[in-house]
């Protein structure tokens, strides 16, 4: 993915991934792969995190369209962007993904990742 995708990325995200952005700066990694129905792009992985001068990335931005969902596209996206990865030199890929995500954390395990480590996000309000 490039630049140019951006406004096909940005619909994939409104219907499937609502409150994620992605910016032009963030495809400039060169580290997005996607998946085109026609001329739709109806699957993506991307990276939150990617430093090959330390060896690690991150993926994220991961999505696939709720029609196209269950034919194994995330899945798919993210071998290629893990292989690209690891081609480029990266040690240690990593992500996050919410503990009740079930098919997320399928597709992930499926690729050979691991649970290393559980975390909470929390929302503070600063009262006077």
């Amino acid at each position: 993915m490039c630049e140019a995708d951006l406004p096909g990325l940005e619909a994939l995200y409104r219907e499937s991934y609502p409150g994620t952005w992605i910016t032009a700066q963030m495809l400039q990694t060169g580290c997005y792969y996607g998946i085109r129905e026609s001329s739709a792009i109806v699957s993506v992985a991307g990276v939150h995190i990617y430093a090959p001068g330390y060896k690690v990335a991150a993926l994220g931005n991961v999505t696939t369209h709720p029609r196209m969902r269950g034919r194994g596209l995330a899945r798919a996206v993210c071998a290629r962007l893990c292989q690209a990865l690891l081609q480029d030199g990266v040690e240690q890929i990593g992500l996050n993904v919410k503990a009740d995500n079930h098919s997320a954390i399928a597709c992930y395990t499926g690729l050979g990742f691991e649970q290393v480590a559980e975390f909470g996000a929390y929302s503070l309000e600063w009262s006077v």
